[in-house]
């Protein structure tokens, strides 16, 4: 049986294997979310996400999603989680 030890570090020294999009929400919105949370956010945006990402011609998701166009779907995003609070914290 493994074992995971999870180490708790501050949002903008996040050094965990989360997502790229995960951290980047997570920082924007200056919360950390649940898995649960996390899960219906990749299932609604990160195929969507991945292809914008992929199509950019950035080498490094991070640094696209502090471009412009990263910026805008992040925005685009939190708005949807302000919006659908109980679809996405229920």
């Amino acid at each position: 049986m493994e074992h995971y030890t999870q180490v708790s570090t501050t949002i903008d020294g996040d050094y965990s294997d989360s997502h790229p999009l995960r951290k980047s929400i997570q920082r924007y919105r200056h919360k950390k979310m649940s898995e649960t949370t996390w899960k219906k956010i990749s299932n609604t945006w990160l195929r969507n996400v991945e292809n914008m990402f992929v199509n950019s011609g950035v080498s490094i998701m991070e640094d696209w999603l502090e471009t412009s166009q990263g910026n805008n779907i992040l925005r685009k995003i939190v708005q949807d989680i302000e919006m659908r609070k109980d679809f996405y914290f229920e």
